[in-house]
């Protein structure tokens, strides 16, 4: 079972679009 793994994958990519959308933000200010 890599059930572990994923879930981390998963709160890496989900934390990079909140980073993203902070960029953006920056950006469109």
């Amino acid at each position: 079972m890599c059930s572990e793994h994923s879930f981390n994958f998963s709160g890496i990519i989900w934390d990079a679009n909140i980073v993203i959308d902070e960029i953006r933000r920056n950006v469109a200010s």
